[in-house]
């Protein structure tokens, strides 16, 4: 066993909540970096991305920001392009002062459709998550995370009563049918694996390497949603450089199965494959959004963090880990409460 533990750094995921209506610089993830640059952050997950933060300067002509979604223009980023404007500085101080110093410890993405089975949206989905690849590659930015989609299936079907589409009413010209039960996950499931073994692939050919971090996701809509399924995965997964990034706060949602997942992440099998950490609250049972850290709560927290740690500071951790635990906090309403669990969490991983 390895004595020395990790310095371990405190990171936040530059999602929507430090981001205003009309940002100043008008990139949210600009915004929010120059915001948690304020507050003395020194590391951070990068939100891939937000309306606004990528723009048509930054993709392959002839495809253009304006109308599109963001799996597509993640698909269509001109990755050099993007690169030299985000670590140059044209972006903004802030962005330039992560992204030179290597202070960007993981990009966050949330593109569900990576286990689509509508063919054209999941390759695009998997075109993004390539090029975020290579892109954190260049700016040695040493993780990917993926998050797994939903356990059903979702099809857009024609209206027989739609509305002529030049009436302007805007009425939807489809209904969304939903298909669920086994076969539906076991499909997604399958479709999941094989975009994995691709990324997977992708990711063992970089230098510098980077790994994906996948994590579980509790709630009756999610596919990866029982700690039973994650260990199918890997047990079906080839690919090397797929891993697990652990939830803290989505660990403690799994009630009474939490004692379980926790033996079994102490493992040293499991140990090493976190590479990487998320912590945030949730309101007892509800997977709806991550609120705000409070000092009352240490008791819950402190043995998964010590776990994270201790997996960390073993001689079988992974060489991909990042040393990272990030807040994520979907739900803050201000600064004050980024700040305010900023301070819990320095102190809990202390």
């Amino acid at each position: 066993m390895n004595n020395q533990r990790p310095d371990v750094k405190l990171s936040v995921v530059s999602s929507m909540y430090v981001t205003p209506r009309s940002p100043d610089p008008p990139s949210p993830a600009a915004h929010a970096l120059a915001a948690l640059r304020k507050l003395e952050v020194d590391w951070v997950d990068l939100y891939c991305f937000l309306p606004g933060d990528l723009t048509d300067a930054d993709l392959s002509a002839p495809h253009r920001v304006h109308g599109a979604t963001i799996a597509s223009s993640i698909a269509h980023l001109n990755v050099d392009a993007w690169v030299r404007r985000w670590r140059g500085g044209a972006a903004g101080q802030a962005v330039q002062y992560y992204f030179a110093n290597q202070r960007v410890r993981a990009f966050a993405t949330n593109l569900p459709n990576v286990s689509s089975l509508d063919p054209d949206r999941r390759k695009e989905t998997v075109e993004a998550l390539e090029n975020l690849l290579r892109a954190a590659s260049l700016l040695d930015v040493p993780i990917l995370e993926i998050v797994a989609g939903p356990d059903f299936v979702s099809k857009p079907v024609p209206r027989v009563d739609a509305p002529e589409p030049n009436m302007g009413n805007g009425a939807s010209l489809f209904t969304v049918h939903i298909t669920i039960g086994p076969d539906a996950a076991q499909q997604r499931w399958n479709a999941l694996l094989e975009s994995l073994e691709y990324l997977g692939g992708v990711a063992s050919t970089l230098v510098p390497p980077v790994a994906i971090a996948l994590e579980m996701e509790p709630g009756l809509s999610y596919l990866l949603n029982r700690w039973e399924y994650v260990k199918a995965l890997f047990r079906d997964l080839e690919a090397s450089h797929v891993f697990l990034n652990l939830d803290i706060g989505h660990a403690l949602l799994m009630k009474e199965h939490e004692r379980h997942l926790y033996r079994e992440l102490s493992t040293k099998d499991w140990a090493s494959r976190i590479v990487h950490a998320h912590i945030s609250h949730h309101r007892p049972g509800a997977h709806v959004s991550d609120l705000p850290l409070k000092p009352q709560y240490r008791r819950r927290y402190q043995r998964w963090i010590d776990l994270v740690k201790q997996a960390w500071s073993s001689n079988y951790r992974s060489r991909f880990a990042s040393d990272t635990i990030a807040l994520e906090l979907e739900a803050a309403r201000s600064l004050a409460d980024i700040s305010g669990s900023i301070a819990c969490l320095r102190h809990w991983i202390a």
